[in-house]
């Protein structure tokens, strides 16, 4: 028995009856509707046909391609569920304007899929989250990009998306989440840099940051690397600034001198009590850490009478007097302490 043959036609229409058609609905649109009318029909999100409207976009592009429509499609395809063609279309609208919008899309698609249990691909949903802000100079979309990030435990896009805004708003808040994230993953050469800008902006939390970068350079393995690469943008006081609070392992003998050489400079030319105070205890600091005893209790010696009326100064003078290994000399030290604190 000869077997039975569909004869069906596997479309209901041919390609070029669905241009003619197609044709036949634009000229009938632009008869009801002005081109400027049409737009905005189209584009009002308000829509309680989403699938009518699809199909409606869907004709029009056929013949206009226009990227605002193809957009306007996109976002309906995604409400509808309609995933696998919503993803065809972001494709498209990839090097065009809207290509932010795109991989926004493709994110939405993809997080979509991640919780039907169809993928679990954070790794995707982080690159096209990653390209929508490259792509965008958008605040609002970088903002949902933020969001997203927190929502999806993304934290490095979190942080970089926190940067972006802070860039384009100048709002320092922003930096402080970008620096809070970069500390938290332990990112130091991200979060170095936030925290040099940080310090010369936000003056109020300077000892915090400075307390923070030298915290943070002491325990890394490109710790002296990476304060040589950001060495200009610091600036010398605040290089100087880390170098003295970093553990002496990480300082170079060449380091150490040239940074002692140039604090004294810096003592010797100071007028104010607090900026010299400062500065004393750097130097004293330094003496020590290099194990220049003769140079510690040589430059205590000759300055430390002016700093001795305040308390805790007093304290660090007496404690740094003791680490020099003299006795004498300590001893010496505690007796002025003592006349000047116990009648």
């Amino acid at each position: 028995m000869q077997g039975w043959k569909s004869t069906v036609s596997s479309r209901f229409f041919t390609t070029k009856e669905l241009v003619i058609y197609s044709l036949i609905f634009l000229a009938a649109c632009l008869l009801l509707y002005p081109k400027d009318k049409l737009d905005r029909y189209i584009l009002i999100p308000e829509r309680k046909n989403l699938e009518l409207s699809i199909i409606y976009t869907r004709n029009l592009l056929r013949i206009w391609d226009a990227p605002a429509f193809r957009v306007h499609l996109l976002e309906n395809l995604i409400q509808v569920g309609m995933m696998r063609d919503a993803e065809e279309e972001a494709k498209k609208l990839i090097g065009t304007p809207y290509e932010d919008r795109a991989y926004f899309a493709l994110y939405r698609i993809e997080k979509s899929r991640y919780f039907s249990r169809e993928s679990l691909n954070t790794d995707l949903m982080q690159e096209y989250l990653v390209s929508t802000m490259e792509a965008s100079k958008d605040k609002g979309l970088i903002l949902e990009v933020h969001k997203e990030a927190i929502l999806m435990n993304l934290p490095s896009v979190a942080m970089t998306s926190a940067e972006r805004l802070y860039r384009l708003e100048g709002d320092i808040s922003w930096l402080r989440k970008a620096y809070s994230y970069a500390v938290g993953l332990g990112d130091v050469q991200r979060a170095l840099p936030y925290a040099i800008e940080l310090y010369k902006k936000d003056i109020k939390e300077r000892e915090k940051y400075l307390r923070e970068m030298s915290y943070m350079l002491a325990r890394s393995g490109e710790g002296r690397l990476l304060l040589e690469k950001h060495r200009e943008a610091m600036g010398k006081s605040l290089y100087m600034e880390v170098l003295t609070r970093m553990e002496p392992k990480m300082l170079t003998p060449t380091q150490a001198e040239r940074l002692v050489e140039d604090y004294l400079k810096l003592f010797m030319a100071s007028k104010g009590y607090e900026a010299r105070k400062r500065l004393f205890k750097s130097i004293v600091q330094m003496y020590l850490w290099r194990e220049d005893y003769t140079g510690a209790k040589a430059f205590i010696a000759g300055h430390y009478g002016e700093f001795i009326k305040d308390k805790e100064t007093a304290l660090f003078i007496l404690k740094s007097a003791i680490a020099t290994g003299d006795n004498h000399f300590a001893l010496e030290v505690a007796q002025k302490v003592k006349e000047e604190f116990i009648e």
